[in-house]
């Protein structure tokens, strides 16, 4: 059984250290950013949702992923409205992973917005992230839209028509 339970400021404290790298690698590989741009728009991402980077804020809620006593993730929502939340993120530690834990924590999370009243969760996901696109498919989230991009070079490649 998955147990969701708020995050000690220890154990925000250490998921920050390695959650704003992991969010500017993702950046980086998505975006083709250098490790510097992806580093700081991680930071500003992270000083925009958790600007104190306190786990009593009031709209955020970071838990802690249990499975009896062991720690198996991180599952960080904030409440965005009267019925609104927003999913930053779902860590499940590369132990634990492909046990069904991390459909068990959000299941899990769906209840505790449930029980508040909320009726709409939104997330982003990258697309080069196929395995978390695929679960949060098969929980029945849905995209609203999709970002494209398209690199062109800096030099020419011929005249214009």
């Amino acid at each position: 059984m998955v147990n969701l339970v708020q995050m000690s400021q220890s154990e925000l404290d250490e998921y920050l250290r390695q959650a704003i790298q992991t969010l500017a690698d993702e950046l980086m590989k998505a975006n083709g950013w250098s490790a510097e741009q992806s580093l700081k728009a991680s930071v500003q991402s992270f000083d925009v949702a958790l600007p104190n980077r306190l786990v009593d804020s009031s709209n955020q809620c970071l838990r802690t992923i249990l499975v009896g006593d062991e720690r198996v993730g991180v599952l960080w929502y904030g409440i965005r409205g009267p019925e609104d939340a927003f999913v930053w993120d779902l860590l499940i530690y590369p132990a634990w992973r492909n046990k069904g834990y991390g459909t068990k924590a959000m299941r899990a999370m769906e209840e505790e917005l449930r029980q508040i009243g909320i009726t709409k969760i939104s997330l982003n996901v990258f697309a080069h992230n196929t395995v978390a696109a695929r679960m949060y498919s098969n929980m029945g989230y849905e995209p609203i839209s999709t970002k494209m991009i398209k690199k062109i070079s800096k030099t020419s490649s011929g005249s214009l028509p």
